[in-house]
C-alpha cells in the first residue's frame, strides 16, 4: 500500500494473504495536512492533560473475517474500542462468534446497544 498505512495480517495471527474486501480511501493515502491540523489542535491546548479520544467500530451486528481482524488489531496494540451493537442483527450463532473475537470481560472492549434494527423513526429533519 504505497503511501498509507501498512497491514501486517501475519502480526495479527491471520493468514499473510487476508486483506479486507473494502475499506476506507483514507487508509489508502493520508488526508492532506492532517499533521497540521493536529499540531495546531495541540499548539492551542490549554491543559497538560491530552483530550480524550476514543475508536468506535460502528454496526456490530455479526462476526467476520474483517470483525475478527478489527478485535486482533486494536488487541494488539491494547487500545479500547467502543463497540456498538445492533441487537436485531445478532443471531444466536453470531452472538457466539462476536464475544468468541471480543470477550465480554476483556476489558479492550465497550460495549453499548446502537438502537434495536438500526432504523431511523424521525420521519421529519435531521
Amino acid at each position: 500500500m504505497k503511501g498509507g498505512l501498512h497491514f501486517r495480517p501475519d502480526l495479527l495471527g491471520l493468514d499473510a494473504s487476508y486483506m479486507p474486501r473494502k475499506y476506507s480511501p483514507v487508509w489508502k493515502v493520508p488526508l492532506p495536512g492532517w499533521k497540521g491540523v493536529l499540531d495546531e489542535a495541540s499548539a492551542k491546548m490549554t491543559s497538560a492533560i491530552p483530550p480524550p479520544i476514543f475508536f468506535r467500530a460502528d454496526d456490530i451486528g455479526a462476526a467476520s473475517k474483517a470483525f475478527d481482524a478489527l478485535c486482533r488489531l486494536f488487541r494488539f496494540y491494547r487500545v479500547p474500542l467502543a463497540m456498538a451493537v445492533i441487537p436485531a442483527w445478532l443471531s444466536e450463532t453470531g452472538q457466539v462468534k462476536v464475544f468468541r473475537a471480543a470477550p465480554v470481560d476483556e476489558d479492550l472492549w465497550n460495549w453499548h446497544q446502537h438502537g434495536w434494527r438500526h432504523i431511523n423513526w424521525q420521519k421529519e429533519g435531521a
